[in-house]
């Protein structure tokens, strides 16, 4: 009897509006997880449906199991406003199932796919799930020789908060401080971007020049996507101390992607009053809102575990695929992006 035979399918699409309904179905499943994808896939399909010109060369590869229409992983290559992002690879599948031997293949036919429709110097490094990363570089290496940088750009967890389990209690008083959080307006621009260049500082190597913290900073407030805390003494005129943006957001997930305070008003517990203010807004229309955290950023994690968010302390920090690593590629011959 002659051995079975499996089939794969690896599909390519550059335009949102081909994308089939099964796989938006398994995105939205995985909203969380997605959050890197499925965003900018629906932005994507909103423009496309608005007659909008969108760029030509971005592209969604999916990869759907032998024999089955079950959608494994997803890999895009995508754009912002400012550049590139990563190329992006979520998988859509058990973390159970994330095995050497299941992910290797897979990777090798998106990845040949990938070859297809964009240039090596495009590929600048990779955010995925831990093991999918290093066998994404790996075989990347084997195929293009571009070598992976030393160290990681970005070693994260991935965490999730649901409004039941936001924690509401009382926020320590302040003796002679006045905290406010609101969401930005167009007046706060100038001080959004120079906390966007100041982030952008300790995120080697997406820096920002000055003029393109400014230019972040307008398409932030323009889209309604920043919130600021302020501080001030009784009386004063306030400072904005704190800033939280919201960028990649989907029909049920909402993704807070940039978090800074600055140095002169840490210890006053900005961040954590601005992150749980930001999180209740954004449950008026979101049942979920996800962030990452470096793993070496401790002070970071406490804050979001005290805002209520899941698998940053204690026994459940093993949940899932939480661990998220981004690997950069031999900078000299690449073109750097940005997110």
């Amino acid at each position: 009897m002659p051995g079975a035979t499996y089939s794969y399918t690896t599909d390519i699409y550059q335009c949102a509006t081909d994308i089939p309904a099964h796989v938006w179905r398994a995105l939205e499943k995985y909203a969380v997880r997605a959050n890197c994808i499925l965003p900018i896939m629906v932005k994507v399909l909103e423009a496309e449906r608005e007659g909008m010109t969108v760029p030509s060369d971005q592209s969604w590869i999916v990869y759907h199991s032998p024999n089955s229409s079950t959608v494994d992983f997803i890999l895009s290559s995508t754009r912002n406003e400012i550049g590139d992002y990563p190329i992006f690879i979520v998988p859509l599948c058990e973390p159970a199932a994330l095995t050497v031997n299941f992910i290797r293949p897979r990777l090798e036919a998106m990845v040949d796919k990938l070859l297809t429709v964009t240039k090596i110097t495009r590929v600048y490094s990779v955010f995925a799930p831990y093991l999918v990363s290093h066998l994404f570089s790996k075989i990347w290496t084997e195929l293009t020789g571009i070598q992976a940088e030393s160290q990681p750009y970005y070693d994260s967890k991935l965490s999730y908060c649901t409004e039941s389990m936001l924690q509401t209690r009382e926020n320590t008083m302040t003796p002679n401080v006045v905290h406010k959080s609101r969401a930005a307006s167009n007046a706060d621009i100038p001080r959004i971007a120079e906390l966007c260049y100041e982030f952008a500082r300790d995120s080697e190597p997406f820096i920002l020049s000055g003029d393109e913290a400014l230019f972040e900073a307008k398409v932030l407030v323009g889209n309604q996507q920043v919130w600021v805390h302020e501080v001030s003494a009784p009386g004063s005129r306030p400072n904005i101390a704190c800033i939280a943006a919201f960028t990649r957001n989907s029909e049920t997930n909402a993704t807070i992607t940039k978090v800074f305070t600055d140095n002169r008003y840490r210890g006053l517990k900005c961040a954590q009053r601005l992150v749980r203010r930001v999180c209740q807004y954004l449950f008026t229309s979101k049942d979920t809102v996800s962030l990452y955290v470096g793993r070496s950023k401790g002070a970071a994690a406490k804050v979001y575990h005290n805002v209520g968010f899941v698998g940053l302390e204690g026994p459940a920090a093993q949940i899932d695929d939480m661990t998220w690593l981004e690997i950069g590629f031999d900078r000299t011959k690449v073109t750097l992006g940005h997110w």
